[in-house]
């Protein structure tokens, strides 16, 4: 009688212990697919891109001496979900996914400075008048432009922005000067070099027909006209930048 209720004790054990297998199976499957999605497609993804091979020349065409070239990384239109619109769900599970494209991208390409263009927030139009950046700044020779400062409408940081420009200006030409000149005076000297122009919008053109290369829209929308202050800046804005920038070198993000 005993060996008759062991017998029915060991035949109730198993379905129990495959029911525990079991589950401990599906928790590691998810556990697995969890960490893949979550964190380690952003190393498998972001593992494929490389800095490009920069081949300096001189303005003779020949080779010139070969310097390290700056890696910057460009940020732009993430477009933050604010506490107006966005739902608490969403706006986690978007900056999480931000978050780790970021850290991982830092990590595996460690580049030297980072520049953040515009449109970080979504709901801009809840903002406080409070402006924590300047409408124009220079870094190394990047000169970083608030692109809304530049419509000439009469805002309230569209004068401020021209005179930085303007002192933007005098200091680029400074540093084609001698040291101590009488003209720019004793303060530090800026890289003899080019500036580039970073800003959120585009400086004025007609439509896209001129441009090519890898980051060129579609040839069928290339001929579409551009709607300036939309699109593009407007064309007096566009100028403006032009005459208090020398020697530009324009990045369009």
């Amino acid at each position: 009688m005993a060996m008759i209720e062991l017998g029915f004790g060991r035949q109730s054990f198993h379905p129990l212990k495959r029911k525990s297998l079991l589950l401990l199976k599906l928790i590691a499957v998810v556990f697995a697919v969890l960490l893949f999605c979550e964190f380690l497609i952003y190393y498998l993804a972001i593992f494929q891109c490389n800095w490009p091979e920069v081949n300096a020349t001189a303005c003779d065409g020949e080779q010139a001496t070969r310097e390290p070239a700056l890696k910057a990384m460009f940020l732009a239109d993430t477009h933050l979900l604010g506490e107006f619109l966005g739902h608490w769900l969403d706006k986690l599970r978007r900056e999480w996914q931000m978050q780790r494209a970021f850290q991982t991208a830092l990590w595996l390409l460690q580049p030297e400075v980072v520049f953040i263009l515009g449109d970080v927030f979504d709901e801009g139009k809840w903002s406080t008048p409070e402006r924590p950046h300047l409408p124009v700044s220079l870094c190394l020779s990047f000169v970083m432009v608030n692109s809304v400062a530049l419509n000439g409408d009469g805002c309230g940081i569209c004068s401020e922005a021209e005179a930085e420009l303007i002192e933007v200006s005098h200091r680029l030409n400074c540093s084609r000067e001698a040291r101590g000149s009488r003209r720019c005076g004793p303060g530090p000297l800026l890289p003899m070099s080019a500036p580039i122009l970073l800003q959120h919008y585009p400086l004025y053109r007609k439509s896209d027909a001129n441009c090519s290369g890898e980051d060129a829209a579609p040839p069928e929308e290339r001929d579409i006209p551009f709607k300036e202050n939309y699109d593009v800046l407007s064309r007096e804005a566009s100028q403006k930048v032009c005459q208090g920038v020398m020697m530009l070198i324009h990045v369009a993000v």
